[in-house]
């Protein structure tokens, strides 16, 4: 079906404007075209207390594709705006979520607080290509990347609260990843069936085309496994900001082409 909502969104008489806005109960969403109006129209309100789960749709909105306070579920589809914000629960495991949005909130999905699950799909952000947000993830709550592929003309995954990355690739034009407070890239202590500690080279992937991973002064990265990629830095990590590494592991510098890549050495010290 098509679900179009037409009245313009307006800041000044307060009034907004959704193609969908879900108050109460449970929803499913399934093929379907979702159009909101012109100036900042949202796509689908998910409001506190009810869940959405969004399978094979496109979603077009001059504002937020979505906004979600409550849990949405996102298996399959197309959703473009110039946001989609979460401060509640979100699962995405496939579909394309993009923006081009300039502005610093508009990523893909900014988390803003709550949880929010990436296990497939495609995220990406092409609004922006000096540096600051937006990126193809910006969090402020909880972010968990099991996989899925990432992009963005800035940063590709800015964190700015706690994520755990164990699998996808992330790529920015700027930076990979960019973490002011803590982030963990990798399973501490993953072992084999023979006792010995696995530590991969091959993912998760990121790649900036200037700095891979930009940690901050108040940043903790906790580097378990994957490769990290930079044309300038592959790790620019500043005094005062902190890495760990597995016991018996050390960085190591691979090549130093037109990119410098850094992993695991796969010996014990």
């Amino acid at each position: 079906g098509v679900i179009e909502s037409s009245t313009p969104y307006s800041y000044s008489y307060g009034k907004t404007s959704y193609a969908i806005l879900n108050v109460t109960g449970n929803m499913t969403i399934k093929n379907s075209t979702i159009t909101s109006g012109s100036n900042g129209s949202i796509g689908i309100e998910n409001r506190s207390g009810n869940k959405i789960t969004l399978e094979g749709n496109t979603v077009t909105a001059s504002g937020a594709m979505i906004t979600n306070a409550g849990e949405i579920k996102i298996t399959s589809g197309t959703y473009t705006g110039t946001t989609f914000t979460n401060s509640g629960k979100v699962v995405i495991n496939g579909g394309e979520i993009s923006t081009n949005g300039s502005a610093s909130t508009w990523s893909s999905l900014f988390v803003t607080s709550g949880e929010a699950e990436i296990n497939g799909g495609t995220l990406k952000c092409t609004g922006r290509t000096d540096g600051a947000q937006p990126a193809a993830v910006a969090n402020s709550g909880t972010l968990k990347i099991t996989g899925g592929t990432f992009s963005s003309g800035s940063i590709g995954v800015y964190n700015s609260n706690e994520a755990l990355i164990t699998g996808g690739s992330i790529t920015g034009n700027y930076a990979g990843i960019s973490n002011i407070k803590e982030l963990t890239l990798g399973v501490q202590g993953d072992i084999d069936e023979d006792g010995k500690l696995v530590v991969s080279k091959e993912s998760p992937m990121i790649k900036g085309t200037t700095i891979g991973f930009l940690n901050s002064t108040d940043g903790t990265f906790k580097f378990y496994d994957g490769v990290i990629k930079g044309k300038t830095d592959s790790i620019n990590n500043p005094e005062g900001s902190e890495v760990k590494v597995p016991d018996g592991y050390e960085i190591e510098l691979i090549e130093k082409l037109l990119d410098v890549v850094w992993g695991y050495e796969k010996g014990e010290l």
